[in-house]
C-alpha cells in the first residue's frame, strides 16, 4: 500500500469494500480475490518505478515459436 498515492489507496479502500460486500451477498469471493490481486500487482509496478507516462515498446510482428512438444 505504501507505493500507491494517498487518492489510490482511498480507491483501493472503496473498491475492495464493495466487492467484498458484493462477494459477500453471493458468497463468491473470486471476483474479490481478482480484485485483490490487481491492486497488488499496481502497487508491484509502481514500486518497480512503472508509471503511466512511461513509454511501451510494442512489437508489430512477433515471431512464431515453436511447440516444446514437437522438439
Amino acid at each position: 500500500m505504501r507505493f500507491l498515492s494517498e487518492s489510490e489507496r482511498e480507491t483501493f479502500a472503496m473498491e475492495i469494500v464493495q466487492s467484498a460486500r458484493g462477494c459477500a451477498a453471493v458468497q463468491d469471493f473470486g471476483p474479490f480475490l481478482v480484485d485483490l490481486h490487481e491492486w497488488f500487482n499496481t502497487a508491484q509496478a509502481k514500486a518497480a518505478g512503472f508509471t503511466p507516462d512511461d513509454e511501451l515498446d510494442w512489437y508489430d510482428d512477433l515471431p512464431e515459436a515453436t511447440d516444446p512438444r514437437q522438439a
